[in-house]
């Protein structure tokens, strides 16, 4: 798994689609997210954070590992 792990368990059941399409992002630039290959623009940290019940800083206080 990538480097996000703690976002796909938010994601939980849903499909990366469903999530992607609600936050207007298609499902490979979620994945991209989800594999650390990529880290969202605020504004879409905010998106997904509340489209999945988080706090957006997230993707900027989680260092890789």
């Amino acid at each position: 798994m990538g480097v996000n792990n703690w976002l796909k368990k938010y994601r939980g059941e849903r499909s990366q689609a469903d999530v992607a399409e609600r936050c207007g992002i298609s499902q490979q630039a979620l994945s991209a997210i989800e594999l650390g290959k990529k880290r969202p623009s605020v504004k879409l940290a905010k998106l997904l954070a509340a489209e999945l019940g988080f706090d957006w800083t997230r993707f900027y206080t989680e260092l890789p590992k």
